[in-house]
Formats: structure tokens, sequence, C-alpha cells
């Protein structure tokens, strides 16, 4: 079996190297289970764990892990213009009402990138391992999320008599989709909030 390179670190692994093995081993499964069942057609062990391993899932591991991150910060910046659902960009107030002071956005805001390099720059090796960590969990459960579901709406359009196993992906998918929304704002918010404010600009 094919070695997976010693330089992918724990977060590396979670982050971009699982989602992706998690696409590929699913997609053929469901797909092309004649690669792995069929002796006719079945390739070996090791070009199936090279091409799994090495080449695919590598690649579309980080391609969900940069879909999810770049839609993040299209969704932020509608909703920081107001476009998205037609919501306003500020909560409206009601005419007269007491001032209210409303705590800072959080996520991606415009300056975001720039604290987070801040952050990076200054932090220790364990702070950066932690939210290094945070960061990964995040990203598994939305690129998961995003694969499984883009898997079960494929298996829904290739066969529909199979609903089923395309509802199944699909309601994982939301799951974890969901689940790493609250990866985002309960497990790396805190900790990168935290980093913020010990190295301030």
């Amino acid at each position: 079996m094919v070695e997976i390179p010693e330089f992918y670190k724990k977060p590396d692994f979670y982050g971009v190297l699982l989602p992706g093995y998690l696409t590929v081993t699913l997609y053929i499964l469901l797909f092309r289970p004649g690669i792995l069942f069929n002796p006719a057609q079945a390739l070996s062990f090791d070009l199936f764990s090279a091409v799994v391993f090495v080449i695919f899932g590598p690649a579309i591991g980080l391609a969900l892990q940069q879909l999810h991150r770049r839609l993040a910060v299209v969704v932020a910046g509608l909703m920081s213009r107001g476009v998205a659902l037609g919501l306003p960009a500020v909560p409206a107030r009601a005419e007269g009402a007491a001032r209210v002071a409303l705590p800072p956005p959080r996520g991606r805001t415009s300056t975001y990138y720039a604290d987070y390099g801040r952050v990076r720059m200054n932090a220790s090796p364990d702070e950066k391992a932690e939210l290094d960590l945070a960061e990964s969990q995040y990203d598994f459960s939305m690129s998961a999320g995003i694969a499984l579901f883009g898997l079960g709406v494929a298996r829904s359009s290739a066969l529909p008599s199979d609903a089923g196993t395309a509802l199944l992906l699909l309601l994982v998918g939301v799951i974890f989709v969901v689940g790493g929304y609250a990866e985002w704002r309960y497990g790396y918010l805190p900790v990168f909030d935290w980093l913020n404010h010990r190295y301030p600009p």
C-alpha cells in the first residue's frame, strides 16, 4: 500500500485529505463498484491506493476546502452589504428606540484576513497548532458535507430508483454542513478571537 507522506500534519489530514478520501471512496462504491469488486476489471490494491491516497484524495479534498472557503467569503460579502436574502446590512431599529450597542461582527469581516495573518505571525507554535486543529475540524465538516450532498444529487440523477441512498446522502450532507457552521462558530471562532485579542494590531 502507498504510504501517506510524512509532511502531512494532523490538521492537513482532517481538513484536506480525509474529505478527499471519503469523496473518492464513496464515489467509487456508489458509481463504479466494478473497479473494486469485479475481478475482470478490478484495479490492483496498490494502484487503487495510489490513485485514492496520493492523487485524487488530496486534490479533491483541497478543491472542496477552497470551494467552501471562497463561498464563505462571497456569502459574508453579500451579507455585509445587505444583499443576501434582502436583509438590511445593519439590524433595523424602531424609531425613537434607545440606541443599543451591537456586538462587533465575528467571522470573515473585511479585516479578518489581516487579523488572521497577524495572529499567525505572532502566535506561539502551540497556539498555532490549536488554531489549525479547530480550523481543520471546520474544514472537514464543511468539505464532507458538500461532497456528500453533491454525491446525493448525482446519485438521484443517475439512479432515480435508488431514492433511499440519495436521500440519505443529502440528509447526512446537510447535517455535516450545519455541523461545520457550529464548528466555525463555537470551535474555531473562540480560539481565533482569543488569539486576536491577545495579539492586537
